[in-house]
C-alpha cells in the first residue's frame, strides 16, 4: 500500500492582499477536496502574524499530488497567487500514522 503524501505550505501574503488571496486560496481549496486523491486540504491562518497563510493537505500518494499539480483549478490559482505573495515554503512529512 502506498504511503500518503502529506505537507505544509507556508505563504507569506504581501501587504493589503490577504483578502484578495484568501477568495483565490479558498476557491482552490474547495475544488481540491473534489479531487479523487485528496484526502485533506486545510486552509490555517496562524494567530501569531497577520501576513501568514498555512495549507496542510494530504493526497492519497505523491502521483495524486501530481494529478493536483496539473489540474486546471490549480494552476487558474497558482497565477493569481504569485502576484500576492513575498515567498512561500513548502515542507513534505512522513505518514507516522498507524495503518
Amino acid at each position: 500500500m502506498a504511503k500518503h503524501y502529506v505537507l505544509e505550505v507556508e505563504l507569506i501574503i504581501n501587504d493589503g492582499k490577504m483578502d484578495e488571496f484568501m477568495r483565490v486560496v479558498l476557491e482552490n481549496a474547495e475544488n481540491s477536496r473534489k479531487e479523487p486523491g485528496c484526502l485533506r486540504f486545510d486552509v490555517l491562518r496562524p494567530t501569531d502574524t497577520q501576513d501568514s497563510v498555512v495549507l496542510y493537505e494530504i493526497y492519497v500518494d505523491e502521483a495524486a499530488f501530481g494529478d493536483h499539480h496539473a489540474s486546471d483549478h490549480f494552476k487558474k490559482f497558482d497565477a493569481a497567487r504569485k502576484p500576492l505573495m513575498k515567498s512561500a515554503k513548502r515542507r513534505n512529512f512522513a505518514w507516522s500514522n498507524p495503518a
